[in-house]
C-alpha cells in the first residue's frame, strides 16, 4: 500500500515537473509562485522545495547532473540496468530536494 502510494507521488511530481519544464521562469516568476505564512514571509515547505527545483532547469539539471556524475550513474548504466539506475536517481532527487530546501528556501 506504502509502495502504491510512493509511486502515485512520484508520478504527480513527475507531470508537475514535466508542466514546469515547458516553461521558463525567471527568479521573480518562481519567488511569485511559492507559497507563503500570513506574515508573507516564504513557508517552508517540501511543495516550495519542489517549485523550486522543477522550475529552475539550470538549478535542477547543475544538481542532478554533478550528483549523478559524482555517483557514476551514467546512460550507460541506465541501459544496462535500468531498475539500479531508477533506484540510484531517485535517490539523487531525494538528496537534491533536500539541498535546495536547506539552501535556498530557508536563506530566503
Amino acid at each position: 500500500m506504502q509502495e502504491q502510494s510512493a509511486q502515485a507521488e512520484n508520478e504527480l511530481w513527475n507531470a508537475v515537473g514535466e508542466a514546469f519544464d515547458m516553461e521558463m521562469s525567471t527568479v521573480e516568476d518562481v519567488l511569485e509562485s511559492l507559497t507563503r505564512t500570513q506574515k508573507w514571509n516564504v513557508k517552508y515547505s517540501i511543495e516550495n522545495c519542489m517549485t523550486i527545483l522543477y522550475r529552475d532547469p539550470l538549478l535542477k539539471d547543475a544538481i542532478w547532473e554533478q550528483m549523478a556524475e559524482r555517483e557514476g550513474v551514467t546512460e550507460q548504466l541506465k541501459a544496462h540496468e535500468q531498475m539500479l539506475w531508477v533506484q540510484r536517481m531517485n535517490g539523487i532527487r531525494a538528496r537534491a530536494e533536500e539541498i535546495v530546501m536547506e539552501e535556498i528556501i530557508y536563506t530566503l
